[in-house]
């Protein structure tokens, strides 16, 4: 889980104009302690037997990376996400939640939101099934309104 939280805003008035996005990465000193913890980590196991003799050398970030400063310098610089971007317009019980438990926007007559943008927090993985199930809640809570 990250715990940076970035930014998405307008750019102009002009509805097929590109949206404006900060990503924030790292923002948050937790999220880098956790992928610099991984990468030695996983030094740790690639140097162990019997996985070392298939090793010829490390690629990324290298060898000669052996300080907490220069691994943080290789992570920035080589860091990208995986387009699975979520949680633009969170989902919660609170009025600060852009969409309430039902998906429906808040302040927005007959708009809801039924994609990866209504879960509060990214979970480590693809959203894909996430997205299918956003999907099923959004019908059924569309449906079980109907049928009152």
């Amino acid at each position: 889980m990250s715990f940076s939280r970035g930014q998405v805003s307008l750019r102009s008035s002009d509805p097929l104009a590109d949206p404006r996005t900060q990503p924030n990465y790292f923002d948050d000193p937790r999220d880098m302690q956790t992928i610099t913890k991984a990468v030695t980590m996983m030094r740790e196991v690639m140097n162990r037997n019997p996985i070392r003799r298939y090793i010829k050398s490390e690629v990324l970030p290298g060898s000669n990376v052996t300080d907490q400063a220069d691994l943080e310098a290789v992570v920035r610089l080589n860091a990208n996400h995986s387009s699975h971007h979520g949680g633009t317009c969170a989902m919660g019980s609170d009025e600060s939640s852009v969409v309430d438990p039902q998906l429906r926007v808040r302040g927005v007559e007959h708009l809801r939101v039924a994609d990866p943008s209504v879960i509060p927090t990214i979970p480590n993985a693809g959203l894909h099934a996430a997205a299918i199930m956003i999907g099923e809640k959004a019908a059924a809570t569309i449906l079980a309104g109907a049928a009152t």
